[in-house]
Parts: C-alpha cells; structure tokens; sequence
C-alpha cells in the first residue's frame, strides 16, 4: 500500500515539474519573437528594445521608399520588427500615421490583422488612401514616434531620436496642368479699365446738351420764318411753352367735370317728373274715391 502512494507521488511530481517547464520555455520563445530575431534587432539596454521599421511595401513588393510610379490606388504595408497591433496600444498606434501632399494633408484608413486572429500577421500595418491620390505628385508619408510596441517600452521614437520617419514617394502619371486664365485683347495704349467716373460724368453733361438744342430748336420752329429772333424772346416764348400746356391741360379736366354737373341735373330732372307724375296719380285716385263715396250716400 505504502509503496503504491509513493509510485503516485513519483508520477505527480513528474508532471508538474514538466508543466512547469514547458511554460518557462513558451515564455522564453515569445521574447524572442518579440525581439524580432534574436540579437541583430535588439539594441539598447535589456528591457527596452528600440522599435524599429523593416520595411514598407506595395502589394507586389515594391519597395515604396523614394520610388515613382506609385499607383493612385495604393495600398502600403509597413512591417515592424515587433507586435504593434496589440489592441491596448492600437488606438495610439493607428493615430501615428499620416500622408501629406505638400501643406495638405489626405484622409487615409489605418488597418491591421488582429493577433487574436493571426498571430503571423501582428508586425504589420496597412495604410491605404480613402479617394484617389493625384497623378504625377509627391507625397510623404509620415509615421509619428509615438509608436509603440506591446511591451509597452519600446517606441519608433527610439530609433528616430524621437524624429518619426518620413516615407516620400510620387504617384505614377503626368501632373494636372494649372488653370490657364483667358486672355483678353486690348488695343495699344488701351488700360485695363478704359471706363471712368469723369467719362461718365462727361456723357451726362453731353447728352443735357443735346436735350437743350433740342428745346431750342423747337422754340425756334414757333416763330415765323424771316422773323429775327432775340435770345430774350426765345426765352420767354420757351417759358410760355409750358403755361400753354398747363392751360390745356386745365381745359381737358375741366370737360369732365361739366359732363358730371349736366348728368346731375338730368338725373335730378327726371327724379322730379316721376314725382310730379306720382302727386297728380294719387290725387285723381282720391278724387275719384270721394266722389264714389258721394254718390253711394
């Protein structure tokens, strides 16, 4: 009896001490991956490993770095040599990127591969355009060096000397052309702007000038022809023009007014015929009713 309980004490022992064992060397195998290969990638002091960029690449492997010929639909994948897709970190990790045509900045989607998910895939992060980039223009892409790796030490900033890295590249095609502005003909000595006040002033005054000769010579057409005239009579023949008119004019509603006065009259007229008509009807009636009644008595 005594020796089976030590066999299971043999047996239990065995198996904790393996267990524990093969948690000490997973733990070990994960902080060489994160170290991103062993002793090349590790620089510093133990604990705080630098995070650093290894490479950003098209779909088919184009290295995008000072390169032209960048499609205006690109989609960027930018490996690092440790996990920066940790969803505690990712949040922050996402906001350090940014693309930038000259001053501009363009609207992009930052994406990753949960290491949930793919655990492969835990170094990468995609950078894609929203719209349309332009043809034949520069842009940079910016990586801020807030970046930081799941370790929650290490950062880009500790390989940049806290600078961010700069990533420049043109997009393939020829660029826009700048709107041309239409060109206008002028004549020789003619200014940009041949309209002025004094020119318009000076229209006003000739065409009251005009008008007056027009007057004159209407005033003149009044007078008998071989008949000299004085500029005194032309005067006062031009004033009297006007009171003439008013007379007329004066005549013209005075018309109106006679025709409502003889209307009034007419009316009140016939107003008093049917009254007289009415008066001598109701007399003869009552004449004749007094001399029936005369009769019957």
């Amino acid at each position: 009896m005594l020796g089976r309980k030590k066999y299971w004490f043999i047996i239990m022992g065995t198996i904790l001490l393996f267990t524990l064992l093969l948690g000490s060397a997973t733990s070990a195998l994960g902080s060489t991956s994160e170290g991103g290969g062993g002793a090349e990638a590790s620089s510093g002091t133990s604990g705080s490993k630098p995070l650093n960029l290894v490479s950003i690449q098209l779909d088919d492997g184009t290295d995008v770095q000072n390169a032209g010929n960048i499609p205006l639909i690109p989609q960027f994948t930018l490996e690092f040599d440790k996990n920066v897709v940790y969803m505690i970190n990712w949040e922050n990790n996402r906001s350090c990127f940014h693309l930038y045509e000259n001053d501009s900045e363009v609207a992009i989607n930052v994406t990753k591969i949960d290491d949930t998910v793919d655990f492969t895939k835990r170094h990468y992060i995609y950078v894609q355009p929203i719209e349309p980039l332009l043809p034949g223009t520069d842009y940079s892409l910016y990586i801020a060096p807030e970046l930081i790796a799941k370790n929650g030490n290490s950062t880009l900033g500790g390989t940049t000397d806290n600078q961010g890295i700069w990533i420049k590249f043109t997009t393939a095609g020829q660029k826009p052309a700048a709107a041309e502005e239409p060109f206008i003909s002028k004549e020789p000595g003619q200014e940009d702007n041949p309209v002025s006040t004094e020119d318009s002033s000076e229209n006003e005054l000739g065409n009251t000038e005009t008008l007056n000769t027009a007057q004159n010579s209407s005033v003149n057409t009044i007078v008998q022809a071989g008949e000299p005239v004085s500029d005194t009579d032309a005067v006062i023949e031009q004033e009297e023009i006007p009171e003439a008119r008013v007379g007329e004019e004066k005549v013209i509603e005075e018309i109106p007014a006679a025709e409502e006065q003889q209307t009034s009259s007419m009316s009140r007229e016939k107003y008093l015929a049917v009254l007289s008509v009415v008066l001598i009807a109701g007399w003869v009636t009552v004449e004749f009713y007094l001399k029936r009644k005369g009769k019957k008595n």
